[in-house]
């Protein structure tokens, strides 16, 4: 594993310490993108129907849950990118055009 594979899987496991709902199965880190497993617990359906006998209408819709799958991704894609561009800077790792991930 080189330097920019362990920023990544550093950054990987410390999303949890951002976003308490969640729960980092699996990921495989790939040249140039990465794919992950990433499972939001503790989540309520959001915008179900009642119950047959129910009135028609839709239940109340709950809360989102704290952390949207877009938000992690996110700040997953913003973290590992500033940290790929200090690695640049500081230790002579080769430069990307626009995002490390895309």
């Amino acid at each position: 594993m080189n330097d920019a594979e362990r920023m990544v899987t550093t950054v990987w496991n410390e999303l949890p310490q951002r976003f308490s709902n969640i729960e980092l199965i699996e990921y495989v880190i790939m040249p140039n993108h990465i794919h992950a497993i990433i499972a939001i617990v503790g989540v309520p359906l959001v915008g179900t129907r009642k119950t047959v006998g129910d009135s028609p209408k839709r239940a109340d819709t709950r809360p989102a849950p704290t952390a949207r799958l877009g938000d992690i991704v996110g700040t997953f894609k913003s973290i590992t990118t500033h940290e790929y561009i200090r690695g640049v800077k500081q230790h002579g790792w080769s430069p990307f055009l626009d995002f490390v991930f895309s």
